[in-house]
């Protein structure tokens, strides 16, 4: 079945805005694949399809990266004293 493109967008743009909701998640849940999980993945891929980068890098150890946890230090800030060992 071949469906001109621009037939298509009209009929959608003719749709309501909860029906183009609708089709916009439909849309975007059968372009992303799983593996895509975080806003920085789906950029990533976005690069990827706009031929901006080659491929996806794998990743490092493990097939699920963990999110990163922030660090509390007491004292000057730690650039600062990295700075100083710099000396």
């Amino acid at each position: 079945m071949s469906v001109d493109i621009e037939t298509l967008i009209r009929e959608v743009e003719a749709l309501s805005p909860d029906d183009q909701r609708r089709v916009r998640e439909a849309l975007n849940q059968s372009a992303a694949p799983a593996e895509y999980s975080t806003a920085e993945d789906a950029f990533e891929r976005e690069l990827v399809v706009a031929g901006l980068l080659r491929k996806r890098k794998a990743a490092h150890g493990s097939s699920v990266a963990r999110p990163r946890q922030l660090v509390h230090i007491q004292g000057k800030p730690l650039s600062e004293t990295i700075i100083e060992d710099r000396r």
